[in-house]
């Protein structure tokens, strides 16, 4: 078995056990991940990186953000 073919499988054994409530979801964010396009994809594929960012660099990353973007002079294209 492929590992395509795995993963579809348990795919499709997942979704077999969901209630049929929960099924239009499942159709719903597969249309939408099948109408990205390529720029959102991009940027989708940073999704998560900061999940483990060292709890004091993000808040110094973070801190006072809304201060520092206003006083940035770069022009906005």
């Amino acid at each position: 078995m492929t590992a395509r073919n795995k993963i579809l499988k348990d795919i499709i054994t997942k979704i077999d056990k969901l209630p049929e409530n929960k099924l239009i979801e499942v159709l719903n964010y597969v249309e939408g991940i099948e109408n990205l396009t390529e720029t959102q994809e991009f940027f989708l594929s940073f999704a998560g990186k900061w999940k483990d960012l060292d709890e004091s660099l993000f808040i110094e990353l973070t801190k006072d953000l809304h201060k520092r973007r206003n006083n940035d002079i770069r022009p906005i294209n």
